[in-house]
């Protein structure tokens, strides 16, 4: 499978959801890779997610998990093929508003699901746990119904924090369109995003639709949309700038950072579709330095 949310808590990884190609094409399992006596064993843990979802962004506090931002992969009724859906699963899920939660602690309790995201459903988002709270930053927004003639991706620029403390969200400043930008955390103040790429148009969360392409833009092919744009937020001041920016085109890299370097891996599009096998390191620096 490909597309599974993953996590370390306590040197284990976990992975839960993801698709696949063939049936059941979305997953519910969840996995932990952990090590004993010297040898590393993957196991299923008895916590099934609610329903099908992939594409989810996780985050951990502490040593619970919080995943959130899925779609689900599956052919609607009528469609020639199978797709990414981030508003209604399968069988009528929020996978792209829900909000779960594992605590690792106490595996038997399972997935709790905890405020749903009020924003627009998504999946492929920006997502990164800061000062004891989840951030969702923009993402990708692909309808259940389409109209004939119309996109099957949109851009997701509104961006929401969620707090644990009170189980609620509050909005913040939108994102600039585009979507599929992976987070990173440095110093747990900084969220850093990477690459993207820039749909035609943004799906807002009163379901209205904004042009977001120029007359110049709208002449240019596809291909030319992936993005190399690295954007920091400064959540302590709530303000959004940007970087250096990568050497080559991405979108929804595989991305950490390690003290003060970001290693991104991967990802889909860029010089080498469709899924390059660049890798990407860069350092964090002060202006100046």
């Amino acid at each position: 499978r490909q597309g599974a949310a993953s996590a370390v808590v306590d040197g284990a990884l976990y992975a839960a959801g993801g698709f696949n190609y063939t049936e059941p094409l979305s997953y519910r399992e969840t996995y932990r890779l952990a090590q004993a006596d010297g040898e590393w064993a993957w196991s299923r843990l008895p916590c099934d997610l609610p329903f099908p979802m992939t594409e989810a962004t996780a985050v951990v506090i502490g040593k619970r998990i919080y995943l959130f931002g899925a779609g689900d992969y599956f052919k609607a009724p009528g469609a020639e093929h199978a797709d990414f859906h981030a508003d209604i699963g399968r069988n009528g899920d929020p996978v792209g508003r829900a909000l779960l939660m594992l605590d690792t602690t106490d595996i038997e309790a399972g997935w709790q699901r905890l405020a749903d995201l009020p924003g627009t459903p998504r999946l492929d988002c920006g997502g990164a746990a800061v000062g004891g709270k989840v951030y969702v930053l923009g993402g990708v927004f692909s309808p259940l119904t389409r109209k004939p003639g119309e996109p099957s991706y949109y851009n997701v620029t509104d961006t929401w924090v969620y707090d644990p403390a009170v189980d609620s969200w509050s909005r913040l400043q939108d994102m600039p369109h585009g979507g599929n930008r992976r987070a990173v955390v440095f110093a747990d103040r900084y969220i850093i995003l990477l690459a993207g790429y820039k749909y035609a148009k943004t799906w807002n969360p009163d379901n209205t639709t904004t042009e977001v392409y120029t007359p110049e833009e709208k002449a240019r092919e596809w291909k030319e949309f992936f993005e190399t744009t690295v954007l920091v937020y400064d959540t302590q001041r709530e303000v959004l700038g940007s970087a250096d920016r990568l050497l080559d085109k991405t979108s929804w890299p595989t991305a950490t950072i390690s003290g003060d370097t970001i290693y991104s891996i991967g990802g889909e599009g860029g010089s080498r579709l469709w899924h390059p096998a660049t890798f990407q390191i860069g350092k964090v620096t002060a202006p100046g330095e």
